[in-house]
């Protein structure tokens, strides 16, 4: 970039930074003052780290840099020192549309009309210089103190070129986002119609406080608009507003973008935006805001306080470039210029400093500046919490050691003595003996409340709960009616592929245990039937989409999805991935591929792999190996759209459909260890490799005298399971180092999760249905002494 774009002298020289106000796409905002002519400007300050994409920054200051008009910010300069760009722009002290709908409640008509009018206007200059913003949204709207309607944020900004005609990138806020934009991998790409709509849906979030469907997840939202049956939103209250405001919105948010009207159509030939429309409208807002009196600052800050985990759990799905939520709560938060990228309620203001001087990003002062690394990298100092709610958070942050005391150590685990972990130590401890139930899984559940460690079983006949804390003389309690073939546990929820004809359904685990235990104490009463309990209420739920489930795994996420967890699930000609949303303790829908029709099943292996150029895990459905190399190749499902249209020459390139029937292996199971290192069984032997399927550690392959049949990995040791018994090696030199062996018994994995891994065994000589629960102990999934 030429050096008139971005300056090299010292920035703080020109400005002094006097309060964070908000944050863009890619930076935090503060309020400055050109020292020089002693006026207001706001300062966009980003850190600039390695792997940053530079060009996304300097596509938003071409952008800018290149507007003039009334309608749009303008720019005044930029400068680089050090790892920090400043961004010098027009400050607008009104603040910005969200902040503003916030304090003052749902905007006029006639004030709708004015900001539409203006937005359009600014549209329309963008459009004819080939440009197109792509994140239109109250947040992003700002108003001068004068009242002027200024458009903002070009984080997302793109130029259309002739060669490039259409953007095929996934870029925006769901909530504004145009169906075609939902639907870019389909559709092939989309123009500048996709602002107009968001016009049309900011109109809406102007009228009502928020956009439309915005109670439901970001990804379920998109799901939605890619669904053929969508249907545009509309006004909830036809009687509050004129059949002008109605129709504006109707045509703004037709579905066919060829059939949507540009801005310049709508500012020429639509009533709603035409006549006696001023400045004054939005004078008006502000002069509300600047009245407005403090008690209703005061009820808004008690109502954030107030708000339950579950909702403020809703600033952990924002996009992974998404920064986190501030609105300052007092009066002068209504000179937030910038927002984020996605709107929300006003809920807890970050911990920041009030005022940061301009020398304070650049230099090691005497004002409370952190230099972070020798490379003097400057971060600015923290402020106290300013809520009751931020102090419990940073309270609970500074815990450093939960670890119990030796008084305070659990004795038992899982109903048995704690067993010391030594070499060769490990066993099956015996849970349950002689059960004639038939059963295809297993795992493990603490109750919340009680502290009880329970078994659960999927059987023929139903789920079974068993409580090991009351052994030797614990009962097997039936809790569903349902037969079961997999089941899952998180967050006191359980996941489960049930029933003759496979559903996934999700049962409330304490509703659900709780509910066996009162039929148990009551008289049989006639009761409402599952499918006529409202969702709400009910204790368990079937899960969209989920007809004919017969294979689902686990996973969960890594790098910019770390915190989340993913469902896999396979259904005839499809597989659906979820992902777990917080609030609503649930998962939910967000992808769907096509299996192919000539594969097998059960489909083996069935496992999901993170992928640093994917933002959604893939799914691995098959490992081969052609007889004239030595590495092997993978069958991948990918579930990330973006990947698939942008990146996919990035991609390692698999021959997996060019390999003979003989060259693909029957892989029993298939793990990710690492990052970087899958680990998967096939026959008598475990293979290690990259994810390009290399074999990269050494020892790379473990050989075994028996046929693998359940895989497990864990503090450096392989535990392979065969018919008999187990055996243990270390991945780092290949020693024995377990070896459990009983060949007088058969032995088959039914549950493996974070605690425990349960077995069922039945002795050989003996003819019956029945057998006996265990628990592997002694090796690393139980506490040691």
């Amino acid at each position: 970039m030429n050096a008139d774009v971005i300056k090299r002298t010292n920035p703080a020289d020109d400005y002094e930074l006097l309060q964070r106000v908000g944050s863009g796409t890619y930076g935090e905002v503060y309020k400055a003052r050109d020292i020089r002519s002693d006026s207001l400007a706001a300062v966009k300050v980003v850190k600039l780290e390695s792997g940053d994409n530079f060009a996304v920054i300097q596509q938003e200051i071409m952008v800018i840099r290149e507007c003039s008009h009334q309608n749009i910010i303008a720019y005044y300069g930029s400068y680089i020192r050090r790892d920090r760009l400043w961004i010098v722009m027009e400050y607008c002290g009104g603040g910005s549309l969200q902040d503003i709908y916030h304090l003052t409640g749902p905007l006029s008509e006639l004030q709708i009309a004015f900001v539409c009018r203006e937005t359009l206007r600014g549209l329309d200059y963008l459009h004819n210089m080939g440009k197109i913003h792509r994140d239109i949204k109250g947040a992003n709207i700002l108003l001068s103190s004068s009242g002027d309607v200024k458009l903002a944020d070009f984080g997302v900004a793109a130029q259309i070129t002739a060669t490039m005609g259409k953007r095929k990138s996934f870029i925006g806020t769901p909530y504004w986002m145009a169906p075609e934009v939902a639907c870019v991998e389909k559709r092939g790409g989309y123009g500048m119609q996709c602002d107009v709509w968001a016009t049309g849906i900011t109109a809406i979030e102007l009228g009502e406080c928020q956009p439309p469907l915005f109670d439901l997840h970001p990804m379920q939202v998109l799901y939605l608009m890619t669904k053929s049956n969508y249907k545009p939103p509309h006004l909830k209250d036809k009687h509050r507003w004129s059949p002008l405001f109605h129709d504006f919105i109707r045509q703004c948010l037709t579905k066919n973008p060829k059939k949507r009207p540009s801005p310049e159509k709508l500012l020429t030939t639509h009533p709603f935006v035409l006549g006696s429309l001023s400045a004054r409208m939005t004078r008006d807002l502000l002069d509300k805001v600047n009245g407005a009196p403090s008690d209703v600052y005061n009820r808004m800050s008690k109502a954030s306080d107030d708000l339950t985990e579950e909702e403020s759990d809703l600033d952990e799905v924002s996009t992974p470039d998404a920064p986190s939520i501030c609105l300052d709560l007092t009066p002068r938060a209504t000179t937030s210029t910038y927002s984020t990228e996605r709107t929300l309620p006003a809920k807890e203001m970050q911990p920041l400093p009030d005022v940061v001087g301009g020398d304070a990003l650049l230099h090691n002062s005497a004002n409370g500046v952190i230099i972070d690394d020798e490379e003097e990298t400057i971060r600015a100092p923290r402020a106290p919490p300013r809520t009751l709610r931020a102090a419990q958070k940073a309270a609970a942050n500074e815990i450093i050691d939960r670890t119990p005391t030796d008084d305070q150590a659990p004795t038992k685990f899982f109903g048995m003595p704690i067993t010391p972990k030594v070499p060769m130590g490990a066993c099956f401890s015996k849970m349950i003996d002689s059960t004639d139930l038939r059963i295809n899984c297993s795992t493990s559940w603490v109750h919340p409340l009680t502290g009880a460690h329970l078994l659960l079983f999927g059987t023929e006949q139903g789920i079974y709960s068993f409580d090991t804390d009351e052994l030797p003389d614990g009962n097997i309690t039936k809790i569903h009616h349902r037969r079961c073939s997999w089941m899952f546990v998180y967050s006191d929820r359980l996941i489960a592929i049930q029933g003759n004809t496979p559903y996934l359904y999700r049962h409330d685990l304490l509703a659900l245990t709780q509910k066996s235990l009162t039929l148990k104490m009551s008289k049989n009463l006639n009761k409402i039937p599952e499918k006529y309990v409202p969702k709400r209420l009910a204790i368990t739920v079937r899960m969209p989409e989920t007809r004919g489930a017969f294979q689902c795994t686990i996973k969960k996420g890594d790098g910019a999805q770390a915190s989340s967890l993913f469902l896999c699930c396979a259904v005839p000609n499809n597989v659906h991935l979820f992902q777990w949303y917080k609030p609503m303790q649930q998962f939910v829908l967000m992808r769907t591929e096509a299996l192919r029709s000539d594969i097998r099943f059960p489909i083996r292996p069935f496992s999901l792999i993170n992928s640093r150029r994917s933002d959604f895990p893939q799914l691995c459905i098959g490992v081969g190996k052609m007889a004239s190399s030595s590495d092997y190749q993978f069958d991948l499902i990918n579930f990330c759209s973006s990947t698939k249209n942008t990146e996919k020459d990035t991609l390692p390139i698999s021959d997996f459909e060019n390999l003979a029937e003989d060259e693909i292996l029957d892989v029993g199971s298939f793990l990710q260890i690492d990052r970087d290192t899958l680990c998967f069984s096939y026959r008598n032997k475990v293979v290690l490799t990259n994810l390009e399927g290399v074999e990269t550690r050494r020892p790379s392959i473990f050989t075994f005298n028996f046929h693998i049949e359940y895989l497990h990995v864990v503090d450096n040791t392989i535990l392979a399971f065969h018919s008999n018994g187990v055996q243990g090696r270390d991945l780092k030199t290949n020693e024995n180092v377990q070896d459990l062996c009983d060949i007088s018994r058969i032995y088959r994995v039914i549950g493996d999760d974070e605690r425990v891994i349960i077995l069922k065994s039945q002795q050989i000589s003996k003819s019956g249905d029945t057998c006996d629960i265990s628990l592997l102990t002694g090796h690393s999934n139980t506490p040691s002494l």
